[in-house]
């Protein structure tokens, strides 16, 4: 994820830079950090996988991890909002975009 990426995926969203910093338990400088690729020295900064892995889960309207897929008691799939299923669910949906985007690559 590129710094300007980072900053579209911002505020596409509709965050502040602080609400940003929140939802992805980061510090405001860390965001300001991403947003502009260096730190205030001039050190260049790479934005952390882990950090994009989150932006792509909030904007699909993922908010909790609930874990890897499992069962309830009674044999039925896990069947929260947002939960295993909204992740497979989301996970589809992202390897379905890479594949039509590698395409015409």
């Amino acid at each position: 994820m590129t710094p300007e990426q980072f900053r579209e995926w911002r505020t596409c969203m509709g965050y502040t830079l602080l609400e940003a910093a929140e939802v992805l338990d980061l510090s405001a400088g860390a965001v300001q950090s991403y947003e502009a690729g260096a730190r205030p020295e001039g050190r260049r900064v790479v934005i952390p996988r882990t950090v994009e892995l989150a932006c792509a889960a909030l904007a699909l309207g993922i908010r909790k991890y609930w874990g890897p897929p499992t069962s309830k008691p009674n044999g039925l799939p896990h069947g929260d909002i947002g939960g295993p299923e909204a992740i497979r669910t989301a996970a589809h949906q992202i390897r379905s975009v890479t594949k039509s985007e590698n395409v015409g690559a």
